[in-house]
Formats: structure tokens, C-alpha cells, sequence
């Protein structure tokens, strides 16, 4: 989360989908959510600087991680140099039905603790058949969720795109361009109005996931080009 060339704790930290912890999947909105996951990145941020003191940080978040950074400088006083959005969520596909939307809605007001599957299978995420294998048998990805978990998912959500254009820092985003499950185009659209100059955009030839992909040692070339260039 700090510069790719740090050895810092918090450059071990990462904000991805797949690294939403237990307890919030499970836990009524009024008592976990994304505003407690949001004091924790500012914590990080906090952590990193007492490392470095002289050395910029820079947010780096995958899919709806990159929401959560967002959501984190739009909320928190942080200082930070700029923020990175790999395969950002503003607009993921595909959604959940009219139908399933009402039953999420009902598991809320009634604070049941039910299960929904994502509506993103695992093929969706990349054609490399191993790394699909992975993400079926990780017991810790979110793919299957609670109603409370998704309103808070949907809350954060809003947040961002409301709250968007009030964005101090620049903005890097790494899309891939056949990605299936960040809707490049509404994504672009949306980060383009609010941000305009200040968001520069990379495409590579991959899926979702870019650290994943065949391009990942170019995609961490672009990561330490733009950090680095930020620091000059």
C-alpha cells in the first residue's frame, strides 16, 4: 500500500475483494461495515508514514478494494500521494436480479444471516484453469455473502460514485481489456466526469486479474513508473 519498492509492514497490506475478512461477511450492518474497514486503512496509512516519514504513500487496490481506498481518502484524513485502481468495481457484471434483490432486502430488515452466492462465477475471473481452480477452492473469498454485507457493499458503493469528483489525488487505473467482471466502459464514464486530468488510464491485454495475468510484470513496471514519477 505504500510504494511497490517499500519493505514496510503496511507494503503487505492489500485491499482486494477476496481479502474481506469473516466477520464482516457475517455481521449486522449496525454492527460492522465498510466505515470500520475504511478507519483501518487509515490506520495502515498511518502506520506507513511513522516507517517512512519522508517517503509518499500511495493506495493501491484491486476490483472493490479500490473502492475501499477510495472511500478511505474520501472519508479519512489521509495523506497520500495518489491512489491505484486495478480492474476498479465502481460497475461490476454482472447484477444481482430484480427478484434476488428483493430477497436480499427482506434477509436485511428481517437481520437473517442467509447466504447469497456472487453473482460472478469463477470462470468469469480469468481462463487460466489452475487460477479458476483456486478461486473455487478458496475458502476465504467472498463468494458467497450476506444481505447486511451487500448493503454495506452497496453503501460504499455510493459513496464513491457520488463523492468522486471531490477527489484530491490523482487516480491510476490498470484495466484488462477483456475483463467480464468490471464494466470498463460505465467504469471510464464514471471516473472520467469526476475526475477528468486527473485519472490516467492503462489497458492490457488480460482479464480481471492483472497480477494474475501473463502481463503482471508489465503491470508492476506501470505500478513503479507511476509511483516513482510522483515522487519526482
Amino acid at each position: 500500500m505504500s510504494t511497490p519498492t517499500s519493505e514496510s509492514i503496511a507494503s503487505r497490506f492489500s485491499l482486494g475483494e477476496r481479502a474481506e475478512p469473516y466477520r464482516l461477511r457475517l455481521a449486522p450492518p449496525h454492527v460492522h461495515g465498510y466505515a470500520w474497514r475504511r478507519a483501518e486503512v487509515a490506520e495502515v496509512v498511518a502506520r506507513a508514514r511513522e516507517e517512512a516519514p519522508a517517503a509518499p504513500v500511495h493506495l493501491i487496490g484491486h476490483c472493490f478494494g479500490a473502492n475501499l481506498a477510495m472511500g478511505a481518502v474520501l472519508t479519512q484524513p489521509l495523506e497520500v500521494a495518489s491512489i491505484v485502481m486495478l480492474t476498479p468495481g465502481l460497475y461490476v457484471q454482472p447484477d444481482y436480479t430484480l427478484r434476488q434483490k428483493g430477497q436480499i432486502a427482506f434477509r436485511v430488515l428481517t437481520r437473517s444471516h442467509a447466504l447469497f452466492r456472487a453473482p460472478q462465477e469463477a470462470a468469469m475471473f480469468s481462463r487460466d484453469p489452475d487460477l479458476i481452480a483456486w478461486i473455487r477452492g478458496d475458502t476465504l473469498g467472498a463468494q458467497r455473502v450476506t444481505g447486511p454485507c451487500l448493503l454495506q457493499a452497496g453503501r460504499l458503493l455510493r459513496l464513491v460514485r457520488r463523492s468522486a469528483r471531490q477527489l484530491s489525488v490523482p487516480v491510476l487505473v490498470l484495466e484488462g481489456e477483456h475483463d467480464r467482471i468490471s464494466d470498463n466502459e460505465r467504469n471510464r464514464a464514471a471516473l472520467g466526469e469526476a475526475l477528468g486530468e486527473r485519472c490516467r488510464w492503462i489497458t492490457f491485454d488480460a482479464e480481471h486479474f492483472l497480477l494474475a495475468e501473463p502481463c503482471r510484470d508489465e503491470v508492476l513496471d506501470e505500478l513503479v513508473r507511476w509511483v516513482t514519477a510522483e515522487e519526482d
